[in-house]
Formats: C-alpha cells, sequence, structure tokens
C-alpha cells in the first residue's frame, strides 16, 4: 500500500512532570490555612474592635450634633447613627470635606440626605463657636445628643510649636477646651430642655497624667490650678504634649464640675468617654469556657490585651444606650418636671466615665485625683467664664466687640 511521503504521523505526548501526589496536596492545604489563620488574627487583633449590640433607645428623628465628623473615628459612628434615622448635624471647620464625608456616609447607608446637614465650625475661633450655636439653636428645636470630640483626642494630631487660636489662646487648650466648653455651655440649656446628652469625648489617660504631676497647695489636700503659665508664653519651654495633656485634664475637671452643679436640677446628662478600646477590657462575648471556641476567645483577647485603640464604639455606647441602669438621670421624664432621683443626685461627685463599652466610674463614687481637683475645678469654671467671655456676653449673639487678649 502507498504511504503518502508527508502524511501526518501519530506521536505520543512527552510526558508532563511528576504527577501531583498526596503530600504536595497537604502542603499546600497547610500554606493556605497558615495564610488564612495569620489573616484572620491580624484582623481580630489590629483591624476589629468590640461593638455595641445591647439594647437601644429609639433613634428616630433624634437630632445628633457630631463634632469632628471628618476623622477616622467618626466614620462608623456617623453611619450607626444614620442608620437609625437620626438627624445629623455635621460640625466642620472645612464644608468641602464635610460635603465629602456626608456624601460618602450616605452612599454607604443610603440615608435620604435631608436627614444629614453640614454646619461651618472652627473650634480655634470662639466667633465661629457662637455663629454655630446661634445657627443651630434658630434652626432646631430640639438637641437629643450633642457630641463634642476633642480633636486631638480623635485625630491624633497635636501642634508641635507653639501657636496662638484666633482668641490668643494656645491652640491645644482653645480648641481641645476652651471653645469645647464655650459650646457645651451655649448649647446646654437646649440640651437640657430636650432631655438629652452631652456627651464629650476625651483622653482620660491624658488627663490622669496631668493630674498626677501637677502640683499641691499648701494644705496637701487640693492640687493648684496652673494660673502662672496656664498659656504657656514661654515658647522655648512650650512642650506640645503637655499643652495637649492639660487640655485633657481641664475637659475632665469641666465635666466633673458640670455634673456636680447640675445634678438634681437638670432632666439633661453628661458623659465623659475615653474612646481607647481593646478586647481585652470590653466586655468578654458569650462563649462557653469548656469548648474550643471558649479557649480561642480567650487567647485572642489575651492577645489583643497589648494593643490598644481609639475606636468610636463607647461614643455610639453612650450616644444609642439606656444608661439609667448605671446611675444616670431620667431622660423620659418631661422637660416641665423635676428628676425623679434627685435626691440620689446630691451625691454626684463626678461624671460618669465610659470606655471599653462600660462604666469605669460611677458619678456617686470617687477617688483621691478628683477630690483633690475640686478647688482647680471650681477656679478653671471662673477663668474659662471670663477667657470666653461668657461672663459677659452669656448668649451667642451679639458677638463680643473684639477678642479678647491674654
Amino acid at each position: 500500500m502507498y504511504v503518502p511521503r508527508f502524511a501526518l504521523q501519530v506521536r505520543p505526548l512527552p510526558p508532563s512532570g511528576p504527577t501531583l501526589n498526596r503530600r504536595f496536596a497537604v502542603q499546600a492545604v497547610g500554606v493556605i490555612s497558615a495564610f488564612s489563620t495569620v489573616g484572620f488574627l491580624g484582623y481580630r487583633l489590629f483591624v476589629s474592635t468590640p461593638r455595641y449590640n445591647g439594647p437601644e433607645l429609639d433613634m428616630q428623628n433624634k437630632t445628633v450634633i457630631v463634632t469632628e465628623p471628618s476623622a477616622r473615628l467618626s466614620r462608623e459612628l456617623l453611619q450607626n447613627l444614620a442608620r437609625r434615622g437620626a438627624n445629623l448635624i455635621l460640625a466642620c471647620s472645612d464644608p468641602d470635606v464635610c460635603t465629602d464625608t456626608k456624601e460618602k456616609m450616605l452612599r454607604v447607608t443610603k440615608t435620604n440626605p435631608s436627614r444629614v446637614i453640614c454646619r461651618r465650625l472652627e473650634m480655634n475661633s470662639s466667633t465661629s463657636v457662637r455663629r454655630f450655636a446661634a445657627e443651630v439653636l434658630a434652626d432646631h428645636p430640639k438637641l437629643d445628643r450633642v457630641i463634642i470630640q476633642s480633636p486631638s483626642c480623635v485625630t491624633g494630631v497635636i501642634a508641635g510649636k507653639r501657636r496662638p487660636t484666633f482668641d490668643g489662646i494656645e491652640h491645644e487648650l482653645g480648641t481641645n477646651y476652651f471653645n469645647a466648653y464655650l459650646l457645651s455651655r451655649l448649647l446646654w440649656d437646649r440640651v437640657d430642655s430636650s432631655n438629652g446628652r452631652l456627651i464629650l469625648v476625651a483622653d482620660t489617660d491624658a488627663a490622669t497624667t496631668e493630674a498626677e504631676s501637677a502640683p499641691r497647695m499648701p494644705n496637701g489636700k487640693q492640687l493648684e490650678f496652673p494660673m502662672d503659665d496656664l498659656n504657656f508664653e514661654s515658647d522655648q519651654k512650650y512642650e506640645p504634649k503637655k499643652a495637649y495633656q492639660r487640655s485633657q485634664w481641664f475637659l475632665q475637671m469641666f465635666a466633673d464640675e458640670l455634673s456636680r452643679r447640675t445634678a438634681g436640677k437638670t432632666n439633661a446628662s453628661i458623659v465623659l468617654v475615653n474612646p481607647r478600646i481593646s478586647h481585652s477590657t470590653a466586655p468578654p462575648p458569650d462563649a462557653n469556657s469548656e469548648t474550643s471556641s471558649g479557649f480561642f476567645e480567650r487567647f485572642l483577647d489575651y492577645g489583643a490585651r497589648l494593643l490598644r485603640r481609639k475606636a468610636a464604639s463607647t461614643t455610639f455606647f453612650c450616644t444609642v444606650a439606656d444608661l439609667k441602669p448605671v446611675g444616670q438621670q431620667n431622660e423620659q421624664q418631661p422637660s416641665d418636671s423635676a428628676p425623679s432621683n434627685a435626691s440620689s443626685d446630691r451625691n454626684v461627685k463626678r461624671a460618669p466615665v465610659y470606655q471599653d463599652l462600660r462604666l469605669i466610674h460611677c458619678p456617686t463614687t470617687t477617688d483621691e485625683i478628683t477630690e483633690s481637683s475640686r478647688t482647680a475645678a471650681e477656679i478653671l469654671w471662673k477663668v474659662s467664664d471670663k477667657w470666653t467671655r461668657l461672663d459677659t456676653h452669656p448668649a451667642p449673639l451679639p458677638l463680643p466687640p473684639r477678642p479678647l487678649r491674654v
């Protein structure tokens, strides 16, 4: 039989290499499992934060003011409040940044845009604070929550060199304390008539550090108020960290003094929140200690013991939770009635402090630092009234004639 010269010939394929064996498959699965485990642990330890999953008050149509809305810590707080139907007032120094923050939040939450408004507020200017307060009081008959976040605390940014605010006050003191004091005082009556809450977000750890380093008065019982160098006039001796710690101490003393002055006289409440949180100190998740899952949760909590970071979980908790079981005033009472627990409020010694999704300092208990700061807190109240000119201009408008030179 004739076979063409160029006929195609079938040849066997060359071997493709060693076949996949069981040992290689086990190694591949082990590597993938190891990377998955490391990724999960990394997320739990470094990214995720404990969240509040308890009972909540109805936040539908509640008016909530939030300062520093563009800060990273505020993102989750705003989204959670928007999903619950709250009417948000975002107080920001940059209108463009505030608008961008609003649009991002609306895309995530699908909230009605009419429920979120932006208002300009510069915490380094008492004039801006007064104008903001005047606009809010004119447009909103109720203020259910006012969340004032210390700028340096929530952003982590501290001025490197001494620079004054528009009012001539050192920047850390002016933005973190004095204008926060001014805004709180201007809005307090409206919060009171609304049976609302004033929530101050501050670094209580820094406040404790500053209080512990403060000198004592001659009687040795009370801390001395730093009147001599209150405004850090010397550029050579200026320490940014010291200024930041002093501003947080002042915020804590103001919260304590406001709680004592208004105890039994108001339906509003003031809450001090430290945003630092960790898995180890937050309330543990529900897990059976006899199972592997319980052991795994305890292992994660132990690993997170050294990893503390800032989050808005506790701020959100203090905004939506019913705090009456832990000593707060009854906010469901009508505004024309006296608080039912007025007798117990006479024993208020400090503002309640919340951290790690729990109450860490009850308002009816005290400690050595709180007791030794009482005289300094009374002096601070008077100085703050003078420096913010609330002593001569208690209403937001008209504006004082000119900035105070200190």
